[in-house]
């Protein structure tokens, strides 16, 4: 009797034993997820949206004063004059509308290049189809057109 106590108890150990192995978490097949914080990147702690270089593969997003740019180990800061929107064309340009300005990013010397100034409108959304670009305010859709190196909309 006391042999059938002891077997009993091994099998029961034996089992539980066996059921954790089965049903532990395997540390492969989880993603690697780091969250951020803005003492990190020493920026204001809202980022706002976010796009990816398609030729880069580098991350960009629109953070209340201004764009970060992350590389999957640095952050870089390119200052805007207010809260941007961005978009990335084909050619990976990546372009900017705030409060009433639209420009584009040099992302070689990490500097934002104002192209063109408004006067009396505030732009909200940018958008950038087939490669042509479109800014968008509380009442009016501008298109903008590149002649001669320069930037105009109507």
């Amino acid at each position: 009797m006391n042999n059938k106590k002891y077997i009993s108890l091994f099998f029961i150990v034996l089992l539980s034993v066996l059921s954790n192995i089965a049903f532990s978490q395997n540390n492969f097949a989880i993603p690697f997820f780091r969250n951020y914080k803005s003492l990190d990147y020493n920026q204001e702690s809202q980022n706002y949206s976010s796009v990816i270089n398609p030729k880069t593969g580098i991350v960009y997003f629109a953070n209340s004063s201004g764009i970060l740019e992350f590389d999957n180990s640095n952050w870089d800061f390119i200052e805007t004059a207010n809260t941007p929107v961005i978009a990335f064309n084909s050619n990976g340009e990546l372009f900017y509308c705030c409060a009433n300005e639209f420009g584009k990013v040099n992302v070689l010397t990490h500097s934002a290049v104002k192209l063109i100034q408004f006067n009396n409108v505030e732009l909200s959304n940018i958008f950038i189809i087939n490669n042509k670009i479109f800014l968008v305010s509380d009442d009016s859709l501008y298109k903008v057109f590149l002649k001669d190196d320069k930037y105009t909309c109507k």
